[in-house]
């Protein structure tokens, strides 16, 4: 069985924000990396209920951004990513933000364009820009 990885937000007194990693096999949650949760310098008797109230757990979605095999990301539900969605007639770039969700419908991650999900493992050379926490104005 595969392991499944999460993050989850932590935002802090100061209005930063830290994220706990962790992964679970066999329902089981085995290890947690990234930023130690005390490092938000919250007090530690508030630590866990802040915690809490935050942000909801997020995916791993098994891929990775196109910045390049050295500098990929990691891409989870609630990161918001940009896409070239068409070219002007001088051959400009036109992009667009969107930001990872997982459908019920459809038991996928993607994004929704206009009114249609699209699948996240079509779509081509995504970039991690932000997420829907930290860069919420990011999210159009």
């Amino acid at each position: 069985m595969r392991e499944l990885k999460f993050r989850t937000p932590c935002k802090c007194q100061n209005g930063h924000f830290r994220w706990y990693y962790w992964s679970v096999r066999f329902g089981i949650q085995v290890s947690y990396w990234g930023p130690r949760i005390i490092d938000c310098n919250c007090p530690s008797d508030e630590l866990w209920e802040g915690f809490d109230k935050c942000g909801d757990d997020e995916q791993f979605t098994g891929m990775y951004d196109a910045k390049g095999e050295a500098d990929a990301t990691p891409i989870y539900q609630g990161d918001i990513i940009s896409l070239v969605i068409d070219y002007d007639e001088d051959g400009s770039i036109i992009e667009d933000s969107f930001e990872i969700i997982w459908s019920d419908v459809y038991l996928a991650f993607g994004i929704k364009h206009k009114t249609e999900f699209v699948y996240l493992c079509e779509l081509e050379q995504p970039i991690v820009i932000g997420n829907i926490y930290e860069n919420p104005e990011l999210n159009k």
